[in-house]
């Protein structure tokens, strides 16, 4: 989905407080042979106010599909807001209707989609995205974490495929020459987003080798400095969000530290370890880990926000909203 920033410059601190994922698992890189991939449809971008309508995932053993579930969902209303706005349904396809119709209980899919993942390792384009939201459905209603690690297709994609300006799903598409009539509902996605997974995985393997690719994205917990960050990239989108801004992360990030600092430099924005007056996003990790809380709020969010008070035009998002606003 795509959006802007308006009506973002602030992510409340008792907001975050409820994104704390402590059982969440890992992201890795990694090609096995045994997996399932997975896809969600939801009604927005948040997933502490919006939710999920529809579920899609496909099974894979010794790299081929097995088996394959889908499921339409009615959002459990007295948690969240399920109604769903005339943009999701042009994007998707799904509507109010449909969900009233089609869809079964929140409860029900958590069960029947708990049963079909059970302890695989999930894959999907911006998995993040899908994975927090389905880890709070977890919480909200079967009363348990997701705990299954899982594999960002799109985070692969980027380190992978530089030469491309965007790495959303229809343009990873169009650069393997993939086409569909179905695109945006949660199953049909899955496929594709399988098929990309596959055609990578052989980019990679006769190129730089599948270990040696693993090496290259892991920095073994090495602490990097902005400063130290350089890209090859020579030619940048100037449309995108962070080309020519000044981005710093705090807190616990979903991404290691150095890689996104890595995405931001290779994006054309400039990566800074403090929050500073040239400071034109802060981006928010998971606030309880931070070493640096003090009374709900990081160091480096309490400048912000006196930056902001002084006039400063420092827009401050959590780091859901910031990947998924990125191309």
């Amino acid at each position: 989905m795509e959006i802007g920033t308006e009506g973002m410059t602030l992510i409340k601190n008792a907001r975050r407080e409820k994104t704390i994922r402590e059982q969440k698992g890992q992201s890795l890189i990694d090609f096995p042979e045994d997996y399932t991939v997975i896809d969600t449809e939801t009604t927005g971008l948040d997933p502490i106010f919006d939710s999920i309508i529809e579920i899609g995932a496909i099974k894979v053993r010794n790299n081929k599909i097995v088996d394959s579930f889908s499921t339409l969902i009615k959002p459990d209303r007295t948690k969240k807001s399920g109604y769903i706005s005339s943009f999701i349904t042009d994007l998707t396809g799904i509507s109010n209707d449909m969900i009233e119709q089609d869809g079964i209980p929140e409860f029900e899919a958590m069960k029947l989609f708990n049963n079909f993942i059970k302890e695989d390792i999930l894959v999907g384009h911006n998995a993040n995205f899908d994975i927090n939201f389905l880890y709070d459905s977890f919480i909200e209603q079967l009363d348990m974490p997701m705990v299954n690690s899982f594999i960002d297709v799109l985070r692969i994609a980027r380190r992978q495929l530089k030469e491309l300006k965007h790495h959303r799903l229809e343009d990873l598409m169009e650069h393997y020459s993939l086409s569909s009539d179905n695109q945006h509902r949660a199953k049909e996605d899955c496929y594709i987003t399988d098929t990309i997974f596959n055609h990578l995985k052989k980019d990679i393997k006769d190129t730089v080798g599948l270990e040696d690719f693993r090496k290259t994205v892991k920095y073994h917990g090495k602490k990097i400095s902005a400063n130290e960050v350089v890209t090859e990239n020579t030619k940048f989108d100037e449309d995108n969000l962070c080309y020519g801004k000044y981005i710093v992360f705090t807190g616990k990030l979903e991404m290691v530290r150095a890689e996104a600092m890595q995405l931001v430099k290779d994006l054309g924005g400039i990566p800074q370890n403090n929050v500073t007056s040239q400071t034109d996003y802060l981006v928010l990790g998971d606030l309880t880990y931070s070493v640096n809380i003090k009374g709900n709020s990081t160091s480096k969010q309490k400048n912000a926000e006196k930056l902001k008070l002084k006039g400063q035009g420092i827009e401050v998002l959590s780091e859901t909203v910031f990947y998924d606003m990125l191309p």
